[in-house]
């Protein structure tokens, strides 16, 4: 298969989502050299969440006097809307924390804010869009009230579903910068809720007691969000995996972790996440973690033949804008916009998907037809 030609901003990218952020390589000044889009390039890091990362790498590789002009009011305004909104935010999230925390409610930050305070080793890296806090079934009413005393607005098309049967999560996804708050309960996968809860370890958020998943609960937790939730949309995430494996460490059970995706049924997005984190964000992953992951039936081998062909990964995130994603992972990741939409219609090429999607977990649980609130 031909390698797929990237665009220039696609080198640097991937740069900024595998990079150490305290030693410099030298390679960004390169990477810059003879960019012929300096607000393309912007745009895109501000898509993928790295932004951060390259101000960064900016700063310890002295390649600042390469940006242009006309970029560096974008560049500085976009930083510190990012920087301002971060601040509201863990303001907020300490408020409810403290007011959950009063109620006794079981509480387990994930994702950005759970990422940026406790996993990366340097803070306004991380962007947060939002705030993730799972709680457990029973919990869901105290919580809502809470949030609605602290002047949070529930948003009216956003009520929890409950439903009897295999619970994972319920998730408050608190927006500081709208005053608004939304949850979600989700049935999903296998995943044994209790194992999860009862192998946390307890930790502390803006000094507020807290549950913490064990790192081979929250690498699973974020393969998913990856791979099944966002089809691969943002190298952020990659990196979020690469901060984990090497926060953690020796301390993550490999053996233990390909155990639980495979009874929860999540094997083939674990894998191939990891092993997106492994070629693009540089995580230090051996083949004895990925071999008793990696799925042997047709569909995931010609999806991981897309994401190595010619060597490397074929532009498997978001190349083109964000907001205007059509063909999910195989049109907009995989193959080329202009090629893929020239090639085939892009409906076809959605219900391809789909259908590789639905069966990317042979005998997982159809949740086509579940009924779910929120999302993110």
């Amino acid at each position: 298969m031909a390698r797929l030609e990237a665009p220039a901003f696609w080198p640097v990218l991937v740069h900024c989502a595998s990079s150490d952020l305290d030693l410099p390589s030298g390679r960004l000044r390169r990477l810059l050299s003879g960019q012929p889009d300096w607000e393309e390039l912007i745009r895109r890091l501000a898509e993928h969440g790295l932004l951060g990362a390259f101000k960064r790498l900016l700063e310890i590789e002295g390649c600042a006097d390469l940006l242009p002009e006309s970029v560096l009011p974008v560049v500085k305004g976009t930083c510190r809307m990012e920087t301002m909104a971060g601040l509201v935010r863990e303001q907020l999230t300490e408020r409810v924390l403290r007011a959950l925390a009063e109620r006794s409610i079981p509480l387990m930050p994930v994702k950005g804010i759970h990422l940026s305070e406790k996993v990366y080793p340097r803070r306004g890296i991380r962007p947060l869009s939002d705030v993730d806090l799972l709680t457990t079934r029973g919990c869901i009413e105290d919580a809502a009230l809470a949030l609605t005393e602290l002047g949070l607005e529930a948003q009216a098309n956003h009520t929890p579903t409950f439903r009897s049967s295999g619970a994972f999560e319920v998730v408050f996804e608190v927006d500081a910068l709208r005053g608004r708050t939304k949850s979600r309960f989700r049935e999903t996968y296998l995943i044994d809720a209790d194992e999860v809860w009862t192998a946390s370890i307890p930790g502390e958020l803006f000094g507020v007691g807290v549950r913490e998943m064990r790192p081979e609960h929250l690498l699973i937790y974020l393969s998913l969000h990856l791979a099944e939730r966002h089809y691969f949309e943002r190298l952020i995430w990659l990196r979020d995996i690469r901060e984990v494996i090497i926060g953690y460490g020796d301390a993550i059970d490999w053996e233990y972790l390909a155990g639980c995706a495979k009874r929860w049924r999540a094997a083939s997005y674990t894998y191939f996440s990891l092993l997106l984190a492994s070629r693009l964000a540089g995580a230090p992953l051996g083949q004895a973690a990925l071999a008793p992951l990696r799925p042997r039936y047709p569909e995931a081998r010609l999806f991981e033949r897309l994401l190595t062909a010619g060597g490397g990964p074929q532009l498997p995130f978001a190349a083109w804008s964000v907001e205007r994603q059509l063909l999910s992972v195989l049109g907009d990741g995989f193959l080329r916009r202009a090629w893929a939409e020239a090639t085939f219609p892009i409906h076809a090429a959605m219900r391809m998907w789909w259908r590789s999607r639905n069966r990317l977990e042979p005998g997982r649980a159809r949740r086509a037809n579940a009924p779910e609130a929120g999302g993110a």
